[in-house]
């Protein structure tokens, strides 16, 4: 699941317990994210657990080092939400990207506090965290109500999705890919299409979603044209754009 993409002129930050000298499947990841994010023009600054000073790197976007080991427990999570707290004014104008469990569980608590509400709120969901969020009853209706107020959510694969999906429907709200079966009929034949992928991009007040159908001559038993006795190939994929606002 991919969404709304954060404008350049907006600032993202960046907050995760897991980056470098961390060694992992989500450190890479965060840290490739932050490396692409800042290649494309975007103002990133990436907040992450504590480390040694002499192992530092150059990187290409801002670091800040918080005042945390970067574990879930509930010391890191109070030193994280009051780092968060103090810098409310910049993040409210900014896009925050929590790429990880680990801030997830400090803005779970800090949603209803409406002196920290950031611009953009974007999640990105692993897996086993998943499980973790909706095994006690109380977090998971805590994780339900952050996914209601993100502006964005992303999976790692079609697995999370529907593991997500699964256990927290909502995240198909704010999921910018929805998925449709289709039934298209045309020169008097009917051809049906599953699971055909949609991106859904919202701007103000108006909902604009597009995708491709992937049709051939074949599903309408339609014979290939030629041209010059060439004939043309068989795919006529059919591009759909369709807007929805207000009346």
């Amino acid at each position: 699941m991919n969404g709304i993409a954060p404008s350049p002129a907006l600032p993202v930050y960046l907050i995760t317990h897991e980056f470098y000298p961390v060694r992992g499947g989500i450190a890479t990841f965060t840290e490739e994210i932050a490396k692409a994010s800042a290649s494309l023009g975007y103002d990133v600054e990436v907040w992450a657990q504590s480390a040694p000073p002499d192992i530092e790197k150059t990187w290409p976007f801002r670091l800040r080092r918080l005042p945390l080991k970067g574990t879930h427990g509930l010391l890191c999570q109070l030193r994280l939400a009051r780092e968060l707290v103090a810098n409310r004014r910049r993040l409210r104008h900014a896009t925050v990207y929590m790429p990880e469990p680990g801030p997830m569980l400090t803005m779970m608590l800090l949603q209803f506090f409406h002196a920290f509400r950031p611009k953009r709120l974007v999640l990105t969901f692993h897996g086993s965290e998943i499980l973790k969020f909706a095994r006690s009853p109380f977090r998971r209706w805590l994780g339900r109500q952050l996914i209601r107020r993100a502006t964005r959510i992303s999976t790692l694969s079609t697995y999370t999705q529907e593991l997500l999906l699964t256990h927290f429907p909502e995240a198909a709200t704010t999921s910018p890919t929805i998925y449709a079966d289709l039934e298209v009929q045309f020169a008097g034949q009917t051809a049906q299409y599953k699971h055909l992928a949609f991106q859904r991009v919202t701007q103000g007040n108006q909902v604009q979603i597009s995708g491709t159908i992937p049709a051939t001559c074949s599903d309408f038993k339609i014979d290939r044209p030629s041209f010059l006795t060439v004939p043309i190939k068989n795919e006529i994929p059919v591009r759909i754009e369709m807007t929805w606002h207000p009346m």
